[in-house]
C-alpha cells in the first residue's frame, strides 16, 4: 500500500510533517471515536506511520519506490537461446561390427605416438 497516499504527505514530506497526518488521521479513525472510526482505516494509517516515521525504514520504503517505479533497463548482450536437446540415432546392426573393424581415434592415436616418438628421438 503506498504508505505516502494513505497519510496525505508529498514524498518529501519532514518528519514533522508526517507526524501531524498521524496524528490528525489517527484522531480520525480510532476505533474508540466514534463516527467515521474504521479499524481497517487505522490500521493502515498506524502501518504507514511505522515505515515513515523511522528514518532507517523509509530510506528502504524509498528505495522500493524507486526501484519498482523504474523498468530493468535492456541487457545490452541478449540472453543466451539454448537449442533444443536432441537424443542422437540409436545405432544399427551393423554399427558393432564397423566399430570393431575401424576406429578412427584409436588409428589416431596410434599414428601420433609414432609421429611423437620419432620427433623426440631426433630433437631431444
Amino acid at each position: 500500500m503506498a504508505h505516502y497516499a494513505v497519510l496525505g504527505v508529498p514524498f518529501d514530506a519532514d518528519a514533522k510533517t508526517i507526524h501531524r497526518a498521524y496524528r490528525r488521521l489517527a484522531q480520525k479513525y480510532h476505533p474508540d471515536a466514534g463516527e467515521g472510526s474504521s479499524s481497517e482505516k487505522f490500521q493502515a494509517v498506524a502501518e504507514a506511520y511505522q515505515t515513515l516515521g523511522d528514518p532507517n525504514r523509509r530510506a528502504i520504503y524509498d528505495q522500493q519506490l524507486l526501484r519498482e517505479s523504474r523498468p530493468d533497463p535492456e541487457p545490452l548482450i541478449p540472453p543466451r537461446v539454448r537449442a533444443p536437446v536432441v537424443s542422437p540415432p540409436e545405432p544399427g546392426p551393423l554399427a558393432s561390427i564397423a566399430r570393431q573393424h575401424f576406429d578412427p581415434f584409436v588409428e589416431f592415436e596410434q599414428i601420433f605416438e609414432q609421429v611423437f616418438r620419432r620427433f623426440e628421438a631426433l630433437f631431444f
